[in-house]
């Protein structure tokens, strides 16, 4: 190699250097990895439905993109083509199944093509037109329909349903009206899943979802937002010994702080091996509640629990622990009270302005739960004290023994809760229920919103819900066939994390009729539930989604089906803090 080709190859070296510096000025390391795409500014990119995606609802499908970041020339218009040929969709030539021209406003530029095949892949792509018109080729994505029709939106799924298990659904409204949801992977006792929070945005009231961000060593989490501020506050996932931590994200969730010390969101260090799930807070007498547990008392799970609330001032800073205060862990007695432990608790204002903390109360039989029954434990105004009568403070709930979140809507006056009725007929997590109080108390089930007679494989469960307008949205730990003989692990051990809409919610206080208030994606059982009978002929429900032979064979008609190997739920509610822990 002579003196000039070394010459010729210094500019090289230079151009590509400086393109190196380039890049990590502009894209730190540490945002890459939580705001999506960044090395297709030049085209359309951030898909939705995401490239490759599986579970893709066919009827009323958004397609979603984002605009190139950089381009020589104003945006005119996009050009969409959509098809289940790869060579139709990229051959201009070529008439695709479905092409539209899109306006550049209102961003995110959107198309609603006719109702799709299922268990079918489709490709698409998205041209950009510039004012110039020059066209901006873009890439070739796909994605893949149900092969079954899956009630809801699906946000996310399982790869592998026996090892891999969706957990602590989450959901909050943001200002701006996007919807904000997280979940976070679990599996059986020993699997090792990361201790992470995955969250998603829709930005077109739930129809569509993309992945924004993951949130590291944090689980068992919910979202809040106040004074301006995004949190998400739960249990870390460093080391044995889980701690409360609070994470703040001033991009609405884009990206996240890191509770490192004391001063930036660790709360609580883990020697008590602290508990939660996704659980709402309550604001009263100038201080910000949350419910909280640890696992200090002997035990399995379910009897270690103890109950406590946590609170701070509302204008404090929240990431820093000497803000916190908390009320002593409260045991739950096992041998004189109902239940075995209790867990989980919503923290609320009653009618009377005194604060409770309504508590999910377990069983020895952990998912089953000390049947439609809650406990009620009263917090002082200050945060440090809380007492319990339990000769009056359990209550007759429906859905009392599972995991549910409280909230009260003020236009009708009453405190409204999501849950899973387990009597009238006996179910499990199959049996999700509207339900609302005048005083926290007295419960009322107004409707069945999803049911499925099979107790094994389906199931809706932890479910976090928010009011949008008329309408109640929620999202569900889902349990449910995923089409080709392709079974959860259990209805405990969720395969979906999904998103469901009730219309018109408050039409329960005075029907008309069953359909003014049903639950659009989900078929009508209400003649089902009715009947105080547990259906014995598969017409009655959906045949095209479970097969006769897999719910109705000896598998589900003997007792033993809550602890066999296929939904053991002991295997998962251990005392170890990997796999899904104690989430059931």
């Amino acid at each position: 190699m002579t003196h000039a080709d070394n010459a010729n190859r210094l500019p090289v070296f230079w151009v590509i250097l400086g393109l190196i510096i380039f890049a990590s000025v502009t894209f730190p390391a540490g945002l890459i990895a939580h705001a999506g795409p960044t090395d297709a500014t030049f085209i359309a990119c951030g898909p939705i439905p995401a490239d490759g995606r599986l579970y893709i609802e066919p009827h009323d499908l958004v397609l979603n993109w984002l605009p190139p970041e950089v381009v020589p020339a104003p945006i005119d218009y996009y050009e969409v083509r959509l098809d289940e040929d790869p060579d139709v969709v990229q051959n201009p030539a070529l008439e695709p199944d479905f092409s539209d021209t899109v306006a550049v406003d209102p961003a995110p530029s959107t198309l609603v093509p006719d109702e799709l095949a299922r268990d079918t892949i489709y490709y698409w792509k998205v041209d950009t037109v510039l004012t110039d018109s020059t066209v901006l080729t873009g890439d070739l994505w796909s994605f893949t329909t149900e092969p079954i029709d899956i009630p809801g939106i699906v946000i996310n799924y399982s790869s592998d349903p026996p090892t891999q298990y969706c957990m602590s659904p989450s959901l909050i409204i943001l200002p701006d009206g996007s919807y904000l949801a997280n979940h976070e992977y679990g599996g059986p006792w020993g699997s090792g899943h990361p201790k992470e929070t995955l969250m998603f945005l829709s930005e077109d009231q739930g129809r569509s979802w993309r992945y924004i961000s993951t949130v590291y060593d944090q689980y068992w989490s919910s979202t809040f937002y106040h004074n301006g501020t995004l949190y998400l506050m739960g249990i870390d996932g460093k080391g044995g010994y889980p701690s409360v931590t609070i994470r703040r994200s001033d991009d609405l969730g884009f990206t996240w702080t890191e509770a490192l010390d004391e001063d930036t969101g660790l709360l609580l260090s883990g020697d008590e091996r602290y508990h939660t799930g996704p659980v709402p807070v309550a604001i009263h007498n100038g201080r910000i509640f949350r419910g909280m547990e640890d696992r200090a008392d002997p035990g399995e799970w379910g009897y270690h629990f103890r109950a406590f609330v946590m609170s701070a001032p509302v204008d404090a800073d929240l990431l820093k622990a000497s803000n916190w205060i908390m009320t002593p862990p409260m045991s739950h007695d096992e041998w004189q009270w109902t239940g075995t432990g209790w867990l989980e608790g919503n923290v609320v204002v009653d009618p009377d302005g005194e604060l409770l903390n309504i508590l999910r109360v377990s069983s020895a039989i952990p998912s089953l739960g000390t049947v439609d029954t809650a406990a009620v434990m009263h917090i002082s105004d200050d945060g440090v004290e809380s007492s319990f009568d339990p000769e009056n403070d359990f209550i007759d709930m429906p859905g009392g023994g599972v995991k549910f979140v409280i909230r009260y809507d003020e236009e009708t006056g009453l405190y409204w809760t999501l849950s899973n009725q387990q009597s009238h007929p006996y179910a499990m997590r199959n049996h999700l229920v509207l339900c609302s109080s005048p005083d926290l108390r007295n419960w009322t089930n107004h409707k069945t919103v999803l049911y499925h007679w099979d107790i094994v494989f389906h199931a809706w469960q932890y479910v976090d819900w928010r009011i949008d307008g008329d309408d109640m949205v929620f999202v569900s730990r889902t349990a449910y066939p995923m089409g080709g003989g392709v079974m959860p692990h259990g209805y405990h051990d969720a395969n979906f994390f999904t998103f469901h809409r009730i219309e018109n919610f408050r039409d329960v206080l005075n029907p008309i009729d069953d359909d003014t208030t049903d639950d659009d994606t989900v078929t009508d059982d209400d003649t089902v539930i009715d009947d105080d009978t547990t259906p014995d002929d598969d017409d009655t429900v959906d045949d095209d989604v479970v097969d006769d032979d897999v719910a109705d064979d000896d598998v589900t008609d003997d007792d033993d089906v809550i602890d066999d190997d296929v939904a053991d739920d002991d295997d998962d509610d251990d005392d170890d803090d990997d796999g899904c822990g104690c989430q059931v």
